[in-house]
Order: C-alpha cells, then sequence, then structure tokens
C-alpha cells in the first residue's frame, strides 16, 4: 500500500508532537512536593525576644539566615528536614571563656507544622 508523501507528514507531526508532550508531562510528575518550611518566618522566643528565619532551596539542598533576637541576620550553621513536619535548625556561636579558651556553643531549633500546609 502506498500513502502519498502529504499523509505521512500528516500522520507524523501529531505523533511525534503526542510523544513530545507527554515527556514533558511524565518530567513534571517527577518533582518533589514543595516543601511547607521554605519561606520567610517570625519566630516568637521564649522569654519575649523575637527572630527572624528565612528558609530556601538551591540546587536541592536547604538553607537558611537567621536573626536571633538582635544584631545581624547570620546564615545558620545546619538545616534540614528530620521529617515531613519537622525542620531542624542549627545555630552555632564562640564564648569566650579565657584568653585561651574558646568555646562553641551549639543552639538547635526543632520547628513542626500544625494544621494544614
Amino acid at each position: 500500500m502506498y500513502l502519498p508523501k502529504n499523509t505521512m507528514k500528516r500522520t507524523l507531526i501529531p505523533i511525534i508532537l503526542l510523544l513530545i508532550i507527554s515527556s514533558f508531562e511524565l518530567n513534571t510528575n517527577t518533582h518533589p512536593v514543595d516543601n511547607p518550611f521554605l519561606g520567610m518566618w517570625g519566630l516568637d522566643i521564649e522569654g519575649g525576644g523575637i527572630g527572624w528565619l528565612h528558609v530556601n532551596e538551591e540546587k536541592g539542598y536547604l538553607d537558611a539566615e537567621l536573626l536571633w533576637i538582635g544584631g545581624s541576620v547570620l546564615p545558620v550553621a545546619n538545616v534540614y528536614l528530620a521529617d515531613e513536619n519537622t525542620l531542624v535548625v542549627t545555630r552555632t556561636s564562640n564564648a569566650q571563656k579565657s584568653s585561651e579558651r574558646t568555646h562553641v556553643i551549639t543552639h538547635t531549633l526543632r520547628i513542626t507544622k500544625e494544621g494544614i500546609f
């Protein structure tokens, strides 16, 4: 059976377009669910202080900056998801105990989500 060139073109073009479109749909479904912790957050600190936390993700890695009660916004030492409802943020500071001794103090924040995000 012989098909004219125009018929083959009309048949092949929709098939190719369908394959291209379906490959885009497959790729969009493989992205992970958005992280509800991403964004900027105001923090109520026990004892009456306030703080600010900015959580972002770049190239698949979490990062964060923190303002703790006062001073400057600083990068955190660590930030990760312990599970889908818990974000763990670690900040460090140096405490000079003497001219010869400095301690690194580690503070860990466990932030849990409640309700529906």
